[in-house]
């Protein structure tokens, strides 16, 4: 279904590269009037061997918070 979409797609990642999952699902509803999930949008992705990860904004707190604690020994 997404494929006929590919251009839109991967032209807005391409514009905007941090562009969410969320967000492509929102653009995708008010420019081309698809109505998907995001899970859609991230094998439409994984089809086209695209990557496209985020940290969440609590992964870049949680990590900056650990600064300057000693480092788990590895096992």
């Amino acid at each position: 279904m997404l494929d006929a979409h590919a251009d839109f797609i991967l032209g807005a990642l391409k514009e905007q590269p941090d562009l969410t999952l969320d967000e492509m699902v929102e653009r995708l509803a008010a420019e081309r009037d698809v109505r998907v999930v995001r899970t859609a949008v991230w094998k439409f992705l994984d089809r086209h061997d695209m990557t496209h990860k985020k940290d969440c904004p609590c992964e870049r707190a949680r990590a900056s918070r650990r600064k300057g604690r000693p480092r788990a020994l590895a096992r």
